[in-house]
């Protein structure tokens, strides 16, 4: 039978938890927390699901240690600073034929690259869940942009987290455009390095910067102190789109002195959606709509290595890990 496995049980872990619950075969899951108060949620969270025949058992664990059988698909849910650790401690204990690993995935490059070796030696495949390329409406945007030459794009709000989610849009710039390596630049990110609403994490504001070999440029604007809502824009030389983010609804017009533009209704899934169509591709298919881990890879190099060089600039500390999650 089928085996997932949920590692971390916090916000995002219980929505993957809710998304298994409209699985088309037979499963058992298992979640792992080593906190009582987030398993005890993820039950409540669970429970709030229709019931479906297909999951034969559900059981909570608070250590690895208790995890008695093999897995089909690990889900790894848990903060980036114990994410390497957490995933060679379920490598040692058990094995797995696939993993999906949250954003960030990793706070260093070495710890990228060590465990990519790692799953490479042991034959494992793995994603990192960044979701909008999951999006149809961004599929469809991606087919439109095709071979439309460079393509431009500008994220712009109040305190949307740059350090935290700045990961979200590089990896949908790179799936719009087709280039993984973004060349990134963090000279006007700000100076004043900010507490996390996450204890022990960081944030940041400001403006970072990036582009591609082909110039397909992307701008990421933090607005400290400003509850403006976070607006996308896209565009290249045939055409304009503008997502207010969180929304389900572009305006989007073609480029010239007599276009009109037009409202466009879209869906955005929710994680509790996308986690059983992304379990069911890859156990369907040994493959996902979403980055492989060496593709993301690509894509977290720079934005790590551009945070830890401001972070190092301005607080005068060396980090051997950037703290974001």
């Amino acid at each position: 039978m089928t085996h997932i496995a949920i590692i971390g049980a916090g916000q995002l872990g219980s929505r993957h938890l809710q998304g298994l619950s409209g699985v088309d075969r037979a499963i058992q899951i298992s979640v792992l927390d080593p906190a009582p108060a987030s398993l005890e949620r993820a039950k409540v969270r669970f429970q709030e699901m229709p019931a479906n025949e297909y999951i034969k058992s559900i059981s909570f664990f608070e250590s690895l240690i208790a995890l008695k059988s093999d897995v089909d698909v690990a889900i790894v849910a848990t903060h980036a600073d114990v994410r390497r650790d957490v995933v060679e401690e379920l490598l040692e204990h058990v094995s797995v034929r696939f993993l999906i690993l949250e954003k960030v995935a990793f706070q260093s490059v070495e710890d990228f690259q060590d465990v990519i070796d790692l799953l490479e030696k042991k034959g494992i495949k793995a994603w990192v869940n960044c979701t909008a390329r999951m999006y149809p409406f961004y599929k469809t945007l991606k087919q439109k942009l095709r071979s439309r030459g460079k393509l431009y794009m500008n994220v712009t709000g109040g305190n949307w987290g740059l350090a935290s989610n700045s990961i979200h849009m590089l990896d949908l710039f790179a799936f719009l455009t087709g280039e993984n390596k973004i060349f990134l630049d963090g000279s006007d990110i700000d100076s004043n390095v900010l507490e996390s609403k996450r204890e022990g994490f960081i944030e940041l504001t400001e403006n970072l910067r990036g582009r591609t070999k082909s110039g397909s440029k992307i701008s990421l604007m933090d607005c400290k102190d400003s509850k403006t809502p976070s607006v996308i824009i896209i565009s290249n030389a045939d055409s304009v789109s503008i997502i207010m983010d969180g929304s389900s609804k572009a305006l989007q017009s073609k480029k010239g002195s007599n276009s009109e533009w037009e409202e466009v209704s879209f869906q955005v899934p929710l994680q509790s959606q996308l986690t059983c169509i992304a379990i069911q591709q890859i156990l369907d298919t040994g493959k996902s709509d979403l980055p492989t881990l060496e593709e993301s890879f690509t894509i977290h190099k720079p934005m790590l290595e551009t945070f830890n060089q401001h972070l190092e600039e301005y607080t005068g500390r060396h980090y051997e890990r950037v703290p974001i999650t």
